[in-house]
């Protein structure tokens, strides 16, 4: 097994061991009213108050890329 699968279901949000947040596509409207998409962190719906380990059936067994830096939501990426 890689670092990149893990076979529970938050393969994305670090939250074994770490951050325990998933980024994900959010609906935003614009203040012209024009709706758009963009990615946003999120809790993980797995983690969510539990804690940053895994208490999903059955439990995730594989390594997670908790030493990942991840993009905060308020910064841009250069383009």
């Amino acid at each position: 097994m890689t670092e990149m699968e893990c076979p529970g279901p938050h393969q994305f949000c670090k939250g074994c061991r770490g951050q325990g947040t998933v980024q994900l596509p959010t609906l935003f409207v614009s203040r012209s009213g024009d709706a758009g998409e963009l990615m946003a962190s999120h809790k993980c719906m797995a983690c969510h108050g539990r804690g940053f380990f895994c208490k999903e059936g059955p439990p995730c067994t594989g390594k997670h890329q908790d030493g990942t830096p991840a993009i905060a939501p308020d910064a841009v990426p250069p383009v």
